[in-house]
């Protein structure tokens, strides 16, 4: 057995996807929920219909006597193994068993049965405020209370034992969910979100794969052929919608990234470093390694980024590969690499006052500055002579 619960506002759209088949008319609706079980609810057939108007004003009147709870309904639904056919009677008691478990067994529910899936499966709502609407039923864990839930129902009735399809929570931290839709997904994300620009782009791209992509407070990856459902989150915590996003700013590194290419790409850029003086060449050296380098403004600060193909974000940056990868880290490195000599005294070295001597007793000043320019230039001598200074003259 596998569970999933949301919670809402809305009582009456909740009732009438449990109860009618979704059309988009409004009018001649099919039924498609068996109702199965109800407490706290007066439950008032109209025409051989269950009255759902009449329903909802019941979950909605004790509702609005608590305007903190913003989410006052539960919507949950447990699912079996495609050859597995319990009975409405096992249905009712795990019903039972899920409002003691939970908190709902003073509380308005309600549930209905579907057969319009491969899998048998039934759908609960209920009203996570009591009847006076002072407390509100907790949500927090409900994904691990859940799953705990279905072990111990299977075991009590006797039910195919299923394995855990959502996040599991395992001496306190979670782990994502490891199934084939699971790694299909996460490898589609990982190939083709480094190649869009926003979230909508991807949005758009991940629909040619068949996916529909749900936008809230998080994100959700539909696959409606299959009628599967997986939440971003649930697939690890670098597919949650914000670092989704930070993943495209180059503001977050996958896991997956920094056990591999962080490492290559830090060791290229400390071989490299050591033979280039400027960023130009620093460049073209990258790009021979596959690598695209680009300079952007970030919190007002200029960082380095580093792009490619298959890296699995859009771009790291500098700043994200630790001390010494800084924009200023690497140009402190251009300039180690060429630096600055102070020759205030070189006039006195061997080398150049045999040169201005040599060329004071030959006469042969323009050929032999030009050797002492050459000397100085290969010698990354940077201050001119003054010729004057040593009364330099050309015979004629």
């Amino acid at each position: 057995m596998i569970g999933k619960a949301i919670t809402g506002g809305n009582i009456s759209g909740l009732l009438n996807y449990c109860y009618y088949e979704s059309t988009k008319s409004k009018k001649d609706k099919n039924v498609r929920g068996e109702y199965i079980f109800s407490q706290n609810v007066q439950v008032l057939p109209s025409d051989g219909r269950l009255n759902l108007s009449a329903i909802a004003k019941q979950f909605s009147g004790i509702a609005r006597l608590n305007q903190n709870c913003t989410q006052p309904f539960w919507h949950q639904c447990f699912s079996f193994p495609k050859d597995e056919n319990p009975s409405n009677e096992i249905l009712e008691k795990i019903t039972v068993d899920f409002a003691l478990d939970f908190g709902f067994f003073e509380r308005q529910m309600i549930a209905f049965r579907h057969y319009d899936k491969e899998h048998h499966h039934f759908h609960i709502i209920a009203n996570r405020l009591d009847l006076e609407a002072k407390n509100a039923v907790k949500t927090s864990n409900n994904y691990y209370r859940i799953n705990t839930f279905c072990r111990k129902i299977e075991n009590k009735y006797g039910l195919k034992a299923v394995e855990i399809g959502r996040a599991n929570k395992i001496d306190g931290k979670e782990n994502p969910i490891k199934n084939k839709y699971a790694d299909e997904l996460r490898a589609l994300i990982d190939a083709y979100l480094p190649n869009a620009q926003s979230i909508d782009e991807f949005t758009i791209m991940m629909q040619k794969y068949g996916y529909l992509i749900e936008k809230g407070r998080g994100i959700t990856f539909v696959l409606p052929k299959n009628n599967i459902r997986i939440k971003g989150s649930d697939l690890g915590k670098e597919y949650s919608l914000s670092n989704l996003s930070k993943r495209l700013k180059g503001k977050f590194i996958p896991n997956f990234v920094k056990s591999s290419e962080i490492i290559n790409l830090r060791r290229i850029i400390d071989v490299v470093l050591p033979k280039v003086g400027n960023y130009q060449v620093f460049k073209q050296k990258l790009q021979t390694q596959g690598y695209s380098v680009r300079l952007v403004e970030k919190d007002s600060k200029r960082d380095i980024k580093f792009e490619k193909k298959g890296l699995g974000c859009k771009f790291v940056l500098g700043s994200s590969l630790g001390d010494g990868y800084r924009m200023e880290d690497i140009q402190r490195r251009f300039n180690e690499n060429s630096p600055m000599i102070k020759y205030d005294n070189n006039e006195n070295t061997p080398l150049i006052s045999d040169l201005l001597e040599s060329s004071q007793a030959n006469f042969q000043t323009e050929q032999d500055l030009a050797k002492i320019d050459q000397s100085l230039n290969n010698n990354k001598i940077r201050k001119g002579i003054n010729s004057k200074k040593w009364g330099l003259k050309k015979k004629i």
